[in-house]
């Protein structure tokens, strides 16, 4: 939704300018700490990160002592979500559908575990994203998510294959 429907939504609504380099200095103590805990560390936009953390069970062990270790990076109070997958994708999304301070196992099953996904979440604009509402599409299960394709293919087969 963008800011300016928000407002119109809720005429009552106090904007607060946000402090974006507080917010980086700290984002930016979390990824030193990250550093640490995986051999790979690609920083997504603020609040974002993505880890490789193939060939560290050896130091881990299973999941949930990566889990474990990877959630005791950031303090409780920031409510850290944590997607475990083999790609970045459906990693994110984990992320942003668990629950603040816990953490989402995709299954093998990529496809089965995304189907329920809302279209909101797409890496789309809001326009587009409304545009897909309209045309009744409101999850990603009328696609398939394949890593080689781009954007606007992604968006041509969501609109082909209600």
């Amino acid at each position: 939704m963008s800011l300016q429907e928000a407002l119109s939504r809720c005429k009552n609504a106090t904007l607060i300018e946000s402090d974006e380099v507080y917010y980086q200095n700290i984002f930016d103590n979390f990824l030193k700490a990250l550093f640490e805990k995986s051999p790979v560390v690609e920083n997504g936009k603020l609040g974002c990160v993505f880890l490789d953390m193939e060939g560290t069970e050896g130091i881990y062990g299973s999941d949930q002592e990566i889990i474990e270790t990877l959630l005791g990076v950031v303090p409780s109070r920031f409510g850290a979500r944590l997607g475990l997958a083999k790609s970045k994708y459906p990693a994110y999304i984990a992320a942003v559908t668990s629950k603040p301070g816990r953490t989402i196992l995709v299954p093998d099953d990529v496809a089965s575990f995304l189907k329920r996904i809302p279209i909101d979440l797409l890496p789309l604009s809001w326009e587009k994203r409304s545009r897909l509402h309209d045309f009744g599409l409101h999850t990603v299960s009328y696609t398939h998510l394949r890593a080689h394709e781009t954007l606007r293919y992604l968006v041509c087969r969501l609109l082909l294959e209600k």
